[in-house]
């Protein structure tokens, strides 16, 4: 067994506002960086989070009517 691994870290924006096209957006980047030879792939916190950080701060910004 090796004592070594490859990690990939991705700097990259998800798509905004979509869930759906960030996973597939992650997808590739993850089939991306194995092709590179890493073992070990990572992302920035809440990266896949799914919904606009400023909610928590302000929920009234989700209403429209």
């Amino acid at each position: 067994m090796s004592d070594k691994i490859i990690v990939g870290i991705v700097q990259a924006s998800p798509v905004f506002m979509n869930l759906e096209a960030s996973l597939a957006k992650a997808i590739a980047l993850i089939q991306q960086a194995a092709e590179q030879g890493a073992k070990l792939v990572a992302f920035g916190e809440t990266w896949l989070a799914g919904y606009p950080a400023w909610l928590d701060y302000c929920p009234n910004a989700a209403l429209w009517n």
